[in-house]
């Protein structure tokens, strides 16, 4: 798990985020970020992800309804599309 040092050691470290072993794949992975299907190129200096672009979208699930039907488990899940870039910003900067 992701202690508090560790971002913020992250952050300003300005290592690009890769998938596999990057300082802030957690961070990337459960944020909704993922669905970039990217690498992540992160500026730690100016504290921004630079290869977002202002029209990216994430969805991130809203609702999980799981039901069983002729013993069969379905799940319905319902999204909500966020702009990507003012989310990790607003992730980012949460103040």
């Amino acid at each position: 798990m992701f202690e508090e040092n560790d971002l913020y050691r992250a952050y300003y470290r300005g290592r690009p985020v890769i998938g596999k072993d990057g300082d802030l794949n957690e961070v990337t992975r459960f944020s909704g970020l993922q669905g970039l299907h990217r690498e992540l190129q992160w500026d730690g200096e100016n504290m921004i992800f630079t290869n977002i672009s202002p029209t990216d979208t994430i969805k991130i699930v809203a609702v999980v309804e799981y039901s069983v039907t002729n013993g069969h488990p379905t799940f319905d899940r319902q999204y909500v599309e966020f702009n990507a870039l003012k989310m990790a910003d607003e992730w980012i900067k949460h103040t």
